[in-house]
């Protein structure tokens, strides 16, 4: 993004489309099935800002996977660290 400054909704949202596209993360047979959490961090300047599960959404609807950016936080998108952590069962 070009924005200084951006909803982490934002990001996720670009992140997990960017799973989904590139590895099927979603589809129940993606890397042999064999995994069943995930988590996606984001980071500006060494500081933690927010972090999500990718898998705790409840339902299906989109209502369902947006509550949890009720906060609408906004991070600087300037020095932005993402990190996803993939864990098998």
């Amino acid at each position: 993004t070009y924005k200084k400054e951006v909803t982490v909704q934002e990001l996720d949202l670009k992140a997990r489309h960017y799973l989904h596209e590139k590895y099927n993360l979603y589809n129940p047979d993606a890397f042999g099935g064999k995994i069943q959490r995930g988590l996606i961090v984001f980071e500006t300047s060494g500081k933690h800002s927010a972090s999500y599960d990718l898998y705790a959404a409840e339902g299906k609807g989109a209502d369902t996977i947006l509550r949890i950016y009720q906060d609408n936080k906004t991070i600087s998108s300037e020095n932005i660290h993402i990190d996803i952590y993939l864990y098998t069962n």
